[in-house]
């Protein structure tokens, strides 16, 4: 197996798993396990395509996004995603997919602004202002019911990350 085809596979594995923990009911299973699960699966699969591309990648950010962006932004990227129109394929992409990739690659503790995070505590201030600390578990993370029930833009990020990881092959 090549280093690439590991984070690939990896990938597709930590995206079962969110799809596993997105279904399940968020008393036993808060908001913050899948898109943990989500988040790892994104990076990973950033960094699968930026090595597969440059074997040389090196693979130590929480930032693959951009590059997978800028490698997704080909017109035989579109055309092995299934569309047609280049045009509507990078609006979709721009419009739609890169803000929410943007925002899952900040739930990393290492990426996000405000420290709030899906994987550790933070401290942090409550709704009054006051400090405290912050459990991810505690959180309700709205974008996990956006993304899953798939409102408005937000309907075509899982799509696009299944696409990507069923047809990695023929994108990269």
């Amino acid at each position: 197996m090549t280093k690439h085809e590991a984070f690939w596979r990896q990938a597709r594995s930590d995206f079962a798993v969110f799809e596993v923990l997105a279904r399940q009911d968020r008393s036993p299973v808060p908001a913050c396990h899948p898109l943990h699960y989500l988040q790892m699966a994104v990076e990973k699969l950033g960094k699968a395509a930026a090595i597969k591309m440059d074997p040389s990648y090196a693979e130590r950010t929480h930032k693959p996004l951009s590059d997978l962006v800028r490698l997704l932004k080909r017109r035989d990227a579109a055309k092995a995603l299934g569309y047609s129109d280049f045009k509507h394929f990078l609006d979709s992409l721009t419009h739609g997919a890169v803000p929410l990739l943007t925002y899952i690659q900040d739930l990393h503790p290492q990426e996000t602004p405000d420290g709030s995070n899906v994987e550790y505590p933070w401290f942090g201030r409550d709704a009054h202002g006051a400090e405290e600390w912050h459990a991810p578990a505690d959180e309700s993370f709205p974008l996990l019911a956006k993304i899953w029930r798939g409102v408005g833009q937000d309907k075509r990020l899982l799509p696009l990350i299944r696409d990507l990881l069923e047809r990695f092959d023929s994108v990269f």
